[in-house]
């Protein structure tokens, strides 16, 4: 009867199998000491064969090297994350301070800036993004083209927007743009925008999460709708 033949499937299947067994029966070798002088070890540069016990030295020292590499990565995170929440807690203080639109649009910028190193923050809230400014046919097919990007109320990231629509959310500044990032305002009126430029090309990725992005979203969002309540309730 032929042996059908060992696809690279099967003899992986049959290692894992083989690992899975020694895990769960570490005395194995133990209980069959006839089978070590059948195991094959590598040999040192010398020609000489690496006892069992160097070679189990060699794999817990790399063990234990990738744990370290491990938690410093794990500590790496956490230090980001804690700065993160520190620079957030600085924008929420700034939100909940402002009780009118000019402060909004004065203050929250200029700590966006600030906190997050950014090349440049822009506001638009509900309505036209700047009253005092006419608008031409295509500044307002501009400005329709970007609200659409968060029409469905979630961050969007790019590092290719079109040059129109860089001219469009900051005018002169475009030069030194090379990621961006459009957050929606929501209010239970109409829409705004921020947007956040960046001088990084990798800070903006289209793939990126948007968590936090989106957060901040729904901070600025609450502010406007808190604001925009008072002044009617006025």
């Amino acid at each position: 009867m032929n042996q059908q033949p060992r696809t690279t499937e099967r003899v992986l299947a049959e290692e894992t199998a083989t690992i899975q067994f020694l895990k769960r029966h570490p005395d194995f070798f133990q209980q069959h000491p006839e089978l070590l002088v059948d195991l094959r070890l590598g040999t040192r540069e010398d020609g000489k064969i690496i006892p069992l016990m160097e070679r189990q030295v060699q794999a817990l020292r790399q063990r234990q090297l990738d744990l370290c590499n491990q938690l410093r990565t794990w500590a790496d995170a956490a230090r980001v994350q804690e700065r993160q929440e520190l620079r957030m807690h600085r924008v929420v203080s700034t939100l909940t301070a402002v009780d009118t639109i000019e402060q909004l649009q004065d203050q929250l910028p200029t700590v966006l800036r600030k906190e997050f190193s950014l090349q440049v923050v822009v506001l638009w809230l509900p309505g036209n993004p700047d009253p005092e400014v006419d608008l031409g046919a295509a500044e307002l097919n501009a400005h329709a083209r970007l609200l659409e990007r968060v029409a469905h109320g979630r961050s969007v990231c790019d590092d290719r927007l079109p040059s129109e629509l860089l001219h469009t959310l900051f005018a002169t500044d475009t030069a030194t743009i090379a990621s961006v990032a459009l957050i929606p305002i929501i209010t239970t009126d109409s829409g705004g925008l921020l947007a956040l430029g960046a001088d990084e090309k990798e800070r903006f990725q289209p793939q990126m999460d948007t968590v936090f992005l989106d957060r901040l979203s729904g901070l600025i969002s609450a502010t406007v709708t808190r604001i925009i309540h008072r002044t009617i309730l006025e």
